[in-house]
């Protein structure tokens, strides 16, 4: 398997096992950084629907509490 690999590890001046090793964490920079944005992204939703809400609950009581006088 480590073969076909030969001529681009000799391109690049590194090891077969090295260049596996490169490209397998370049892949999981990739995969991470995806998991990060789609992390972020679903938060930023959650953040702006519990703000919205809680600033409808306050104004909410703040109307029951100036009627209630």
């Amino acid at each position: 398997m480590i073969a076909f690999l030969q001529p681009f590890a000799d391109w690049l001046g590194v090891t077969p096992v090295q260049l596996i090793l490169v490209v397998a964490v370049g892949v999981g920079l990739v995969v991470g950084w995806y998991a990060l944005k789609l992390a972020l992204r679903i938060a930023t939703k959650v953040f702006a629907i519990g703000c919205v809400s809680i600033l409808l609950l306050l104004g909410g009581l703040y109307i029951v509490f100036v009627v209630a006088r």
